[in-house]
C-alpha cells in the first residue's frame, strides 16, 4: 500500500487539491475536511526533506506563514485557557493550507488549468443554487444577506471575485490556451458572476470589482498597439469613473443639500385635524420626515385600506407607522389622509414589506445600497443610534478597538481579545450587548491579537507574499492581492474558515504552485 501511494502520489495530490477547490465554498465543515485531508496527505507522502527544501525556496509561502504562526504562538502562551485552544484550532487550516501547498511541486499547465475551471464551475453552481433558493424563499425587501446558503454572503463575494479574476485571466491573458467550448463557458461564467456581484449588494464587492475592471482595461490597453483601441480603453475607464462618481453624488446630494425648512408651517389638515411638526434632522430624498404629520388620519386611513393597525410590527421589528412616514416623506407627501390616498395598493404592500423609499422598490438596484450607506452615515453624524446599521456600527467597532488596544499596545491580548473588547463596550455603553462584535477589520483584529508588532508583521506578510510571487504576477495574483487588501479593511477575512479557504487555500495555489517560466528547479 505505501509503495502504491508513492507511485500515484502526485496524482493523489492533484485530485485532492481539485476536490478542495471545488468544495471549499460549500460550508465550513468541508473547509475543515480539506485541511485535514491535505495534512494527512503530507504526512503519508513522506519526502520531508524535499518538502522543507521546496518551502524554504518559496519566499512568498514563508511570508504568508508569518500570519498563522504569530497568532498561534501568541495564543500558545495562554494555554490551557479553552479560548486559546479554540483560536489555535481556528487558525490551523490557514497554517496547513499554506504549509502543505507551499512545500509541494508546481502543477503542470494542464493541471492548473483543470483546477481553475473546476473552481469556476463550482462557484457558478453555488451562485445559481443560492439565487434560486433566494427567489423561492423571498419574503421581504431586506433579506439579501441571506442569499448565501452555505457561507456568509461576504465570504461568498470573495469566492465570486476570485472566480471573475480567473475568467478574465483565461479570456484576456491566456486566451490562446483556451479551447472554444471552454471560452463559451468562461464568457457565460464571467457575465453571470459579474451580475451576481451586483445582486449580492456587497459594498466591498463593488469596490473590488470596479478596481479589478479598471486594471483589466489598463492591461488590454497596454497589450493593444492600435491607437484607436487605446483611446477606446481610456474613454471606457473615464466613463466608468464618471458613472461611479455620478451614482454616488446623485444619492449623497439628498443629504448634502436637504430642503430648507419653511419658517411658517400650516397647523391643520384639510379635515381640520392638527399637524405635528417635529424639528429633527431625519430626511428622506432631501425632505424632512418630521414635518406635516397627522398620526390620527394616517392610522384611520391605513386601517381602512389594510384592515390592520398601523402600529403593528413587520418582521424586521419596525412598525408600519414609522416605515409609512418615511415612505411618504420620500415622495414629498404630507403625512395625512389626502397624502395617504395617493399611495397605490402596490406601494402599501411595499411599506408592509419594509421599503422606506419609493425610488427603491427592488433589491436589484445597486443605487439602493449607495443610498442606504449615505443615509446611515448622515443619521450617525447627527447623533442617531448606530445599532442595526452596518456602517455606523463599524465606526463604533473601530472606536472600541483603539480604546481597547491602549491597555496592551505592543503584544495585544491573544485569545482573550473578545473579553477585552466586551469590557470596553460596557464602558462606552453605545451598543447593546447583542451588537458587541470584533472590529470587522483584519488589520485592527491583528492589532488586538498581537499588538502593533503583530499589525506590522501582518502588513509585511501580505506585501511580502505578493512581492515574492512576482514570477506569477497576472490577473489572478493581482486580483488575489486586491481582494485580500481591500476585504481586510471591511472584514476579519482570515478569522473564518471560508475566508481562509478563499484567500489561503486558493491563494496558495495561485501564488506558489501556478506554472511559471521562472520556477526554481527544485519545485518542478
Amino acid at each position: 500500500m505505501p509503495s502504491l501511494f508513492k507511485k500515484y502520489s502526485k496524482l493523489i495530490y492533484f485530485i485532492l487539491v481539485l476536490l478542495c477547490c471545488a468544495t471549499s465554498l460549500w460550508g465550513n465543515f468541508l473547509v475543515t475536511m480539506a485541511a485535514i485531508l491535505l495534512a494527512a496527505y503530507w504526512v503519508l507522502d513522506g519526502n520531508y526533506k524535499q518538502s522543507f527544501k521546496t518551502l524554504w525556496s518559496r519566499k512568498a509561502a514563508l511570508c504568508l506563514l508569518i500570519i498563522p504562526v504569530i497568532i498561534i504562538l501568541r495564543t500558545l502562551v495562554q494555554l490551557p485557557n479553552p479560548t486559546a485552544l479554540m483560536f489555535i484550532s481556528k487558525y490551523l487550516p490557514f497554517l496547513i493550507f499554506v504549509f502543505v501547498i507551499g512545500s509541494k511541486p508546481n502543477f503542470s499547465s494542464g493541471q492548473f488549468h483543470a483546477i481553475m475551471l473546476v473552481y469556476i464551475f463550482s462557484v457558478v453552481i453555488n451562485s445559481l443554487f443560492c439565487t434560486g433558493n433566494y427567489i423561492l424563499t423571498y419574503e421581504n425587501g431586506d433579506n439579501f444577506r441571506t442569499i448565501s446558503y452555505f457561507i456568509s454572503y461576504i465570504r461568498l463575494t470573495l469566492f465570486v471575485l476570485v472566480a471573475i479574476s480567473a475568467c478574465a485571466f483565461y479570456l484576456f491573458q491566456k486566451k490562446d490556451e483556451v479551447q472554444k467550448n471552454e471560452r463559451i463557458f468562461l464568457w457565460c461564467s464571467f457575465i453571470w458572476l459579474s451580475f451576481f456581484i451586483i445582486f449580492l449588494k456587497s459594498f466591498t464587492g463593488y469596490v473590488i470589482f470596479c478596481i479589478s475592471a479598471a486594471l483589466t482595461l489598463f492591461f488590454l490597453m497596454h497589450k493593444n498597439k492600435k491607437e484607436w483601441a487605446k483611446f477606446l480603453m481610456i474613454a471606457l475607464i473615464l466613463v466608468g469613473i464618471g458613472i461611479v462618481i455620478t451614482a454616488v453624488y446623485s444619492e449623497a446630494k439628498h443629504f448634502i443639500y436637504p430642503d430648507v425648512q419653511p419658517s411658517e408651517l400650516e397647523q391643520t389638515t384639510p379635515y381640520g385635524n392638527s399637524y405635528t411638526h417635529i424639528q429633527s434632522y431625519e430626511i428622506e430624498n432631501g425632505h424632512y420626515t418630521g414635518l406635516y404629520i397627522c398620526e390620527s388620519e394616517l392610522a384611520e386611513a391605513w386601517a381602512e385600506r389594510t384592515n390592520t393597525s398601523v402600529y403593528h410590527l413587520n418582521e424586521h421589528g419596525y412598525s408600519y407607522y414609522s416605515t409609512l412616514v418615511r415612505y411618504m416623506t420620500s415622495k414629498n407627501l404630507r403625512k395625512d389622509k389626502n397624502g395617504f390616498s395617493e399611495l397605490s395598493d402596490y406601494e402599501i404592500e411595499a411599506v408592509r414589506n419594509g421599503f422606506t423609499n419609493y425610488r427603491f422598490l427592488s433589491n436589484s438596484n445597486p443605487k439602493k445600497r449607495i443610498y442606504e450607506v449615505c443615509w446611515d452615515l448622515y443619521m450617525y453624524s447627527n447623533g442617531a443610534s448606530p445599532e442595526n446599521h452596518s456602517i455606523p456600527q463599524r465606526f463604533e467597532f473601530v472606536k472600541c478597538t483603539f480604546q481597547t488596544v491602549e491597555r496592551s499596545p505592543f503584544f495585544g491580548f491573544g485569545a482573550t481579545v473578545r473579553n477585552e473588547m466586551n469590557q470596553t463596550y460596557q464602558e462606552r455603553n453605545n451598543l447593546s450587548s447583542e451588537h458587541w462584535n470584533l472590529p470587522h477589520n483584519q488589520y485592527l483584529l491583528m492589532m488586538l491579537f498581537c499588538g502593533f508588532i503583530g499589525l506590522f508583521l501582518f502588513i509585511f506578510s501580505i506585501c511580502g507574499t505578493f512581492w515574492f510571487s512576482k514570477p506569477h504576477w497576472n490577473f489572478l495574483t493581482i486580483g488575489w492581492f486586491i481582494i485580500v487588501v481591500i476585504s481586510c479593511f471591511s472584514e476579519d477575512t482570515f478569522n473564518t474558515s471560508a475566508g481562509q479557504a478563499c484567500c489561503c487555500l486558493i491563494g496558495s495555489i495561485l501564488l506558489f504552485t501556478q506554472p511559471s517560466k521562472k520556477c526554481n528547479p527544485d519545485e518542478q
